[in-house]
């Protein structure tokens, strides 16, 4: 007896014996959505499998329609929205937010940079040659707008270029200069209070590697 027989055996036993049970679908279409809330106007819809899920309108995703696109946020000038489902409107680089009398942020026209410019005294304290004092000018770099210019950097004579990381925060990027290499060792800091910017930075020859290491304090005029 072939394997086509036996399977027909089998089904017409099964039948005799009243063990086949047909099931239909009889309740309501949209019963799974009860158990779904679809936000910020999205509509629940059941697939043809019986799954529900909530079509979003345009702007929003997510399981529930719960995060926003940024093609429906309109940022502030100078900043951007960020992509984190929030709709989050960040200050484009070289800016930071402005306040209100409550602390909220209210836009992004205030130029971070323009709060170091000025003319000041320096101190650097180096493993090599001890303590330098001096007077050195941050200026706005000419075509950066988060950037400034530390002008007779370390005494040494050159402008080093500094890069804005954020509102309080610094760092020198590797430069050369001449026969110098710049770059700073850790984040640099400023204190509108105290009038003060600080950075630690290492300075060595291009040819041999060979220099040290300086704490650096400017403190404004």
């Amino acid at each position: 007896m072939n394997s086509l027989n036996l399977i027909k055996m089998f089904f017409m036993g099964t039948l005799l014996m009243g063990a086949v049970t047909f099931y239909s679908c009889t309740s309501d279409d949209n019963e799974g959505c009860d158990l779904i809330t679809c936000d910020n106007g999205g509509e629940c819809v059941v697939d043809q499998f019986g799954v529900a899920e909530c079509e979003c309108p345009t702007g929003y995703y997510g399981n529930n329609c719960e995060l926003l696109e940024c093609s429906i946020i309109e940022c502030p000038p100078n900043s951007t929205c960020e992509d984190d489902g929030q709709g989050t409107c960040n200050c484009n680089p070289g800016y930071e937010p402005n306040y209100d009398a409550d602390g909220n942020a209210i836009g992004c026209e205030t130029v971070t940079r323009n709060k170091y410019l000025g003319t000041y005294i320096g101190e650097d304290i180096c493993t090599e040659t001890g303590t330098n004092t001096y007077q050195a000018i941050i200026s706005a770099h000419p075509s950066n707008l988060d950037q400034f210019l530390i002008e007779n950097f370390g005494a040494y004579g050159f402008n080093v270029y500094a890069q804005i990381e954020s509102e309080t925060q610094f760092s020198i990027p590797s430069q050369d200069i001449g026969e110098l290499r710049f770059s700073s060792t850790t984040l640099g800091t400023i204190n509108e209070a105290l009038g003060t910017v600080s950075i630690a930075y290492q300075v060595s020859f291009i040819s041999d590697g060979e220099g040290e290491e300086c704490d650096m304090i400017l403190e404004k005029n």
